[in-house]
């Protein structure tokens, strides 16, 4: 009698979300969305977007090792996951109103940073600049509120040009040169 081969099959993979409540621990900026995103994955309504941009603020600053302040902090305490979740949140918001008032509030300035400060974190940064050229390029932003967005590091259009010119990874130059035509 032969032993009967046993199929293997992989194991089911729970969400990130799902994960994260196994293990117990949620982030900050988890437990915050949760306030602020509606069944469907994007935000509530207006306030929401708000509060949503002012996390997104909040988030990218400790990041870059600094507080929203501008002061130098010895352990940024979010990671780019969380700003991940926050991107997701944005992108999944559908409603067109919702996603103006995301430009109003000026996301694409809170991105700025984002497409300078880890562009040179290969492994961690390119993640992230992926996600957020897809996520102007889903925004209904004009030519001219984008050529308005500038920082003391340079415009937007410098940095999209940049790394449609200038990155090492292909994803991140198309999904920046598709942004520039």
């Amino acid at each position: 009698v032969t032993p009967r081969a046993r199929r293997s099959t992989p194991p089911a993979t729970p969400s990130n979300a799902a994960m994260s409540n196994l293990r117990g621990r949620r982030s900050h900026v988890e437990r915050r969305l949760d306030e602020y995103v509606g069944s469907a994955g994007g935000v509530k309504d207006k306030a929401c977007a708000l509060q949503v941009v002012r996390l997104f603020k909040e988030t990218r600053s400790l990041i870059d090792g600094r507080t929203a302040d501008g002061v130098q902090t010895e352990l940024a305490v979010y990671s780019t996951r969380d700003l991940s979740l926050i991107m997701n949140v944005v992108k999944e918001t559908k409603s067109s109103r919702l996603q103006q008032e995301f430009v109003r509030y000026n996301i694409l300035g809170t991105l700025l940073p984002i497409l300078y400060n880890l562009t040179s974190d290969y492994d961690k940064g390119t993640p992230v600049l992926r996600k957020a050229l897809k996520l102007m390029g889903s925004l209904p932003v004009k030519a001219e509120q984008a050529q308005g967005v500038r920082s003391a590091m340079g415009s937007l259009s410098d940095a999209i040009h940049t790394l449609s010119a200038r990155h090492r990874d292909p994803q991140v130059q198309s999904l920046a040169a598709a942004l520039i035509t």
